[in-house]
């Protein structure tokens, strides 16, 4: 993978072509999905994390540096081109800083409404089937976006609508946020009482929720951007 590699999905494909491997054959060694695989070679996502590029540096039999460092310059370049595109989009000069937007995986849906199962295994590390884009001045290196699903938030956050989220960032009083427990996520506002947290909605034909210790809360993140879908 050393001649004139300057785009990073096409020789992908290429060398994947020249093994004569599908891409269900290179997801299944990565240990992740078709569906994100494809994206990869079709440019449509950053290129591979790196623990990602380390299985392709084997399975290609290429050199892991060299192969890092390429992904490296391809993502720059991705995020650069999608931000362009957004900023155009907006109707922004796409020339002025103050307009800059980075990237962050779409991990999942969360429920305004109805609650719906949780399990660890729906914020898998490092790749995302979609991405959102943020403002470059939001600093957490762990901001991710999730669908919602449900009318509880209404009229602040409608069905359909996408969430940015910000685990790193604490949540006060009355803030909305991302929460779990044992069995559950919600998006919710939320309230800290001395020995449980209130789950309260925007839209008033749904009552309060109250989690106790015995639930085992967790905050995922705040809440601090609304993506309209509609």
């Amino acid at each position: 993978m050393t001649d004139n590699m300057n785009n990073f999905p096409i020789k992908l494909k290429e060398v994947r072509l020249k093994l004569g491997l599908t891409q269900l054959e290179v997801a299944n060694v990565l240990g992740t999905i078709q569906s994100y695989y494809k994206r990869i070679e079709n440019g449509k996502v950053p290129p591979a994390p790196t623990y990602l590029l380390k299985k392709l540096s084997e399975l290609f039999k290429c050199d892991f540096t060299e192969l890092r460092d390429i992904a490296d310059e391809e993502r720059i370049e991705f995020k650069q081109r999608e931000a362009r595109k957004k900023t155009a989009a907006l109707g922004l000069d796409v020339s002025d800083a103050k307009h800059a937007f980075r990237l962050v995986p779409v991990l999942n849906s969360i429920s305004a409404g109805k609650l719906i199962d949780y399990t660890d295994m729906e914020y898998p590390t490092g790749w995302a089937d979609d991405w959102e884009y943020c403002p470059e001045e939001t600093k957490d290196p762990h901001a991710f976006a999730l669908d919602v699903d449900g009318d509880s938030m209404e009229s602040t956050i409608s069905e359909g609508d996408r969430v940015l989220v910000l685990p790193s960032t604490k949540v006060e009083n009355g803030q909305i946020a991302a929460v779990v427990n044992d069995r559950s996520k919600t998006l919710k506002r939320v309230h800290f009482e001395n020995d449980h947290i209130c789950l309260t909605s925007d839209n008033p034909k749904y009552p309060p929720m109250f989690w106790k210790k015995e639930d085992d809360p967790k905050i995922i993140g705040r809440v601090v951007r609304v993506v309209k879908r509609v």
